[in-house]
């Protein structure tokens, strides 16, 4: 098979619009988490202070050199809210036998939902758009050239 340049470059701007939107993505998501566990925070009912500041965002994405698969987890509880082997955050958020629940955690998340699935849609809508955008830019510019409009710089 012999080399051919358009399609090299092809595959090359392919492979950056998809660095672009993964990134973009990726972004999003963090940015989302982040405002997830502020509401999280507010919603936490405050007796201790504690189980409002348990909450937080851990970035669990792995990336190699072939792939990349982002996660963003928004936890609460652990070890500031656990007395006695037992993590009160999750008898706060759905009862026990003595105490009645009071929800934080799952509600607030479910409202983020379907909304954060409209946004990472737009997202990637922008993502494309953008990348059509310097594609075209980039068409005009060899145009320019290859008609003796753009003037090019030569090493000595």
């Amino acid at each position: 098979m012999s080399y051919n340049p358009s399609l090299a470059k092809f595959k090359r701007e392919l492979a950056d619009r998809t660095a672009t939107a993964k990134y973009n993505a990726h972004q999003l998501l963090l940015a989302k988490a982040a405002e997830l566990a502020e509401n999280i925070r507010e919603a936490a009912p405050k007796q201790s202070g504690a189980l409002a500041g348990s909450v937080r965002v851990v970035d669990v994405s792995q990336q190699s050199r072939f792939s990349a698969r982002y996660s963003v987890l928004v936890i609460a509880g652990g070890q500031a809210t656990t007395r006695d082997g037992f993590d009160y955050a999750i008898a706060t958020e759905f009862g026990t036998v003595k105490e009645n629940p009071e929800p934080f955690f799952y509600n607030t998340a479910r409202r983020y939902l379907s909304p954060a699935t409209a946004l990472f849609g737009e997202t990637l809508k922008e993502t494309i758009i953008n990348n059509e955008k310097v594609s075209e830019a980039r068409k005009f510019n060899q145009r320019l050239g290859s008609i003796g409009f753009v003037r090019r710089s030569s090493v000595a």
